[in-house]
């Protein structure tokens, strides 16, 4: 187990702010089809539009109006995949008012159109729904640290993958799972945890590529990703080149990862394909330094 240990850090977002961010995305979800009141629901909550686009971005780590148009979209890919549902019926439901439309927004985040997404069968979600439960987490409070993962952090692991999916293309729940057993047993994953699981990492069988990584979203603006990185590179793989694959440069899906990390010092390599998605391989070289 690792004893490297985070500096403290105080999250001023309260339980009673973070729950009406939890309504307000339940509230989203009643509107999947219709235009969302978003001006009207923030002078419900007491807030000022601008203020309350903060602490949603804050929570979920991505604005209310990406959010809302992922979700659409990804529940528009879910019908396609799991229904006969013609697809002029899936765009009303998705809240366009065209078929055109609808197939154009669609195409920009799945890089294909609804037709070859159906005809493929391969659904993968854009954005999932924040599970409740696992939304009131306030951020460190006190040492983190890095410690080989468990079976037992299973439940906990993937409610934090599903708040972080946005960052990985075509993630599969069902694939990802035997992934992530795999390489608990095979003792290649490990989680950030201070009182709660703040973090997670796992690495690839080749043993020197982040096959998956990600903060709790409310940490995410905060710095989290560069001490997961700092943690992992200082106990895991030090003195070692670290690669993982993201986004290509100008990708509509991109919610801002490929920024992050090139900003945390990684280098963009090779294009490559991703089960079928086009993505990047990106490379901390072996001499970069990062600071905790």
């Amino acid at each position: 187990m690792c004893n490297m240990v985070c500096r403290k850090e105080v999250f001023p977002m309260d339980s009673p702010a973070i729950s009406q961010i939890h309504t307000l995305c339940v509230q989203m979800e009643r509107h999947l089809s219709t235009p969302f009141p978003f001006s009207l629901w923030a002078k419900h909550c007491h807030y000022s539009p601008y203020h309350l686009r903060h602490l949603f971005t804050e929570t979920i780590g991505v604005p209310p109006h990406q959010y809302l148009r992922r979700r659409r979209l990804t529940e528009a890919a879910r019908q396609l995949v799991f229904s006969s549902q013609p697809l002029l019926e899936i765009a009303f439901s998705a809240g366009y008012e065209s078929q055109q439309a609808f197939s154009d927004a669609f195409r920009r985040l799945y890089h294909m159109s609804p037709a070859r997404f159906r005809a493929r069968g391969f659904f993968y979600p854009l954005q999932l729904f924040p599970e409740e439960p696992f939304l009131w987490t306030s951020g460190p409070k006190g040492d983190g640290a890095l410690r080989p993962a468990t079976p037992k952090d299973i439940p906990t692991w993937m409610a934090l993958a599903h708040l972080s999916i946005d960052g990985y293309p075509c993630w599969v729940e069902g694939a990802y799972r035997a992934a992530l057993s795999a390489a608990i047993s095979d003792r290649r994953a490990w989680v950030w945890e201070g009182q709660e699981m703040l973090g997670i990492a796992t690495l690839a069988p080749q043993g020197d590529h982040l096959a998956y990584w990600a903060v709790h979203p409310r940490l995410r603006h905060r710095g989290g990703l560069q001490r997961l990185l700092a943690l992992f590179r200082q106990t895991v793989l030090p003195q070692r080149a670290v690669a993982l694959t993201t986004f290509r440069a100008g990708d509509a899906a991109d919610t801002g990862h490929r920024t992050q990390l090139l900003q945390l010092g990684f280098e963009p390599r090779e294009l490559q394909t991703a089960f079928g998605y086009p993505v990047q391989r990106m490379v901390l070289p072996a001499n970069r330094t990062v600071a905790p």
